[in-house]
C-alpha cells in the first residue's frame, strides 16, 4: 500500500492560544479541516487592525498511513499569499517546542509574485514580496542561497491546468525594496507570466524536512541480572496513527510482569508480560502507542528492573507566523494556502 492523500493530516497542538506555551505537543483530536474559517489563526478585528499584531500557531503534519509507511522528500510550502495587507511566513518547529523557544533568526519560507514575464530557458527571475521584512537580510527572509523554490502558475496545487517546476536558488538573492532577483542553479523549463491564470505566477520557498516516519531512541535498560529486549532482532514498532512524543518507563515488578509510565500528562499506559505481545492503546486513534513483541525479551529480569526508550510520532511540526500591519485594512475571506506533499513507494 502507498500512502494517498486522506493520510495526510494537519492537526493542532496542545496549546493555542497567545502566550508562551503556545505550542507543545500535537493533538490528535484537534484536526485543522482545509477551507474552514478561523481553522488555523483568529479572525482580525478592528482594534488588532489597527495597532497590528505578529501571532504564531504551531501545526503539525502526520502520515496517518496504516501500513506505518515512510514519507519520503516532504516538502510544505505556502502556496499563495494572502489577498489581505498581512502576510503569513513558515518556519520548523519540533515534537515538543513552544512560543516561548522562538528567538527570532528561524529560516523562515513563504510566497511571492513573478514580477515580470519570463521565458522558457531563462537562468533568473525576478519577484515582489509582500513587506520588506520577507526580502532577501531582512528579519523574516524567505528566499536564501541553496534554497528549494517552486514556479506555479497553477491556480491550485492538483489542478490539471498550469505549470510548475522546481529548482534550487544559486547565490544569495539580490535585493531593490521588496523586489528579490533570484539566479537559478539550471534554467526554467516553461515560460511564466505575471498575469497566468487566475493568481498568476507565484514562487514558494520550500520547507524540507527529513522523511517522515516513526521511530525510538534513547533505548536503555537498568537490570540487576541479564535481562535485555533484543531491540536489534525485534525493535520496537511505532504506529503511525496512535505514537505520540513520549519517553516511557517500563518497570518490573516480578520477573515477568511489569508496569509502564509515560513522561506525557494524560497518558496512562496499562502493565504487561513479557509472555504476550506488549500494545498499549491510544484511545484517542484505537491504534497502539508502540509494540514490544514477547520474542525481544531475553535474560533473566527482576523486580526494580527497567527499560526507558522514547517515541517519536510519524509527524513533523511546524509554525505558521501571521504578521498585521499597523492600520491593515479590512478584508472578508482572507486565506493563506499550506500545502503538504512527499513521496511514497
Amino acid at each position: 500500500m502507498t500512502i494517498i492523500d486522506s493520510e495526510l493530516l494537519m492537526l493542532k497542538s496542545e496549546i493555542v492560544s497567545d502566550v508562551a506555551a503556545n505550542g507543545g505537543r500535537m493533538d490528535n483530536n484537534a484536526s485543522v479541516t482545509s477551507g474552514v474559517l478561523n481553522n488555523v489563526f483568529p479572525s482580525v478585528f478592528r482594534s488588532e487592525r489597527i495597532a497590528g499584531s505578529t501571532k504564531y500557531r504551531k501545526t503539525f503534519l502526520k502520515v496517518a498511513n496504516d501500513d506505518d509507511d515512510t514519507l519520503f522528500n516532504p516538502q510544505i510550502w505556502l502556496d499563495r499569499r494572502t489577498p489581505g495587507d498581512d502576510w503569513v511566513v513558515l518556519f520548523a518547529g519540533t515534537q515538543v517546542d513552544t512560543q516561548a523557544d522562538i528567538g527570532g533568526g528561524e529560516d523562515c519560507y513563504g510566497c511571492a509574485i513573478l514580477k515580470t514575464n519570463v521565458a522558457a530557458s531563462a537562468g533568473s527571475i525576478i519577484v515582489t514580496v509582500e513587506d520588506s521584512t520577507l526580502a532577501t537580510g531582512a528579519a523574516d527572509e524567505i528566499f536564501r542561497d541553496g534554497d528549494t523554490i517552486r514556479i506555479s502558475n497553477k491556480d491550485t496545487p492538483d489542478s490539471g491546468t498550469g505549470t510548475e517546476e522546481i529548482h534550487v536558488i544559486d547565490g544569495a538573492p539580490s535585493v531593490s525594496g521588496n523586489d528579490v532577483t533570484i539566479s537559478l542553479t539550471g534554467t526554467l523549463s516553461n515560460a511564466y507570466n505575471t498575469d497566468d491564470n487566475l493568481y498568476g505566477t507565484r514562487v514558494m520557498s520550500v520547507l524540507e524536512p527529513s522523511d517522515i516516519e516513526g521511530s525510538v531512541t534513547g533505548v536503555s535498560e537498568t537490570t540487576a541480572g541479564d535481562g535485555t529486549y533484543n531491540n536489534s532482532s525485534y525493535p520496537i514498532l511505532i504506529d503511525n496513527i496512535g505514537s505520540i512524543e513520549q519517553t516511557v518507563t517500563i518497570t518490573f515488578d516480578s520477573a515477568t510482569t511489569f508496569t509502564a509510565a509515560s513522561n506525557v500528562a494524560g497518558v496512562s499506559l496499562t502493565g504487561g508480560n513479557t509472555t504476550t505481545d506488549y500494545t498499549p492503546s491510544n484511545d484517542d486513534v484505537s491504534k497502539p502507542y508502540f509494540s514490544l513483541e514477547l520474542d525481544g525479551w531475553t535474560g533473566t529480569w527482576a523486580s526494580g528492573d527497567t527499560l526507558v526508550f522514547t517515541t517519536h510520532p510519524a509527524s513533523t511540526g511546524i509554525w505558521q507566523k501571521r504578521v498585521v500591519p499597523a492600520n491593515a485594512d479590512s478584508i472578508s475571506g482572507n486565506r493563506a494556502v499550506v500545502v503538504f506533499a512527499g513521496e511514497a513507494v
